[in-house]
């Protein structure tokens, strides 16, 4: 099926925004997690905790990385102190097949999502600059903020782009 692997993705985003539970890593990482291996990677060498500061805007916790299946890997990070309920920041990479339809699903289910250009990657971000997600053929990029939204939706997707184009190259 077309969508079956945005089913993962969108199962990360509710582990991540709070709705469900993780423990951390599920599943350990290779010793070699490279573009080639399309297994669990560490998310969070691309989402770092002063990134993840200068985004929200707050002091956070350290970054825990979580895996649903073997073909993505997500770094959360929440508000340390938790000043709101909720508030996180989550980036996952995905690397499993279809990875090029990513943008095309994630479509579907976000209305809104308009074209992010001038990053030279394939981006898009919800209107409200809270959901981000960029793709190439070997992996996909998607960065959620729950409930904070960004100030400047356009500059924040700059923000997230630099750090998609890292976790993209691999």
């Amino acid at each position: 099926m077309r969508t079956a692997h945005l089913l993962p993705l969108l199962l990360i985003a509710v582990a991540a925004t709070g709705c469900g539970s993780s423990s951390g890593s599920a599943m350990p990482l290779p010793a070699d997690a490279s573009l080639a291996s399309g297994g669990p990677i560490d998310v969070c060498q691309y989402l770092t905790r002063p990134d993840a500061e200068a985004m929200l805007g707050v002091p956070t916790g350290p970054g825990k990385l979580k895996h649903v299946l073997d073909t993505d890997s997500t770094c959360d990070y929440v508000p340390d102190p938790a000043t709101v309920l909720g508030t996180r920041l989550a980036l996952t990479v995905y690397t499993g097949d279809f990875v090029g339809q990513t943008l095309d699903d994630l479509k579907k289910g976000y209305k809104d999502m308009v074209p992010v250009d001038g990053l030279g990657i394939q981006a898009m971000r919800t209107a409200d600059g809270a959901v981000f997600a960029s793709q190439n053929d070997k992996r996909a990029c998607m960065l959620i903020m729950s409930v904070k939204k960004p100030a400047d939706p356009d500059a924040f997707a700059k923000q997230v782009g630099a750090v998609c184009r890292k976790a993209l190259a691999g």
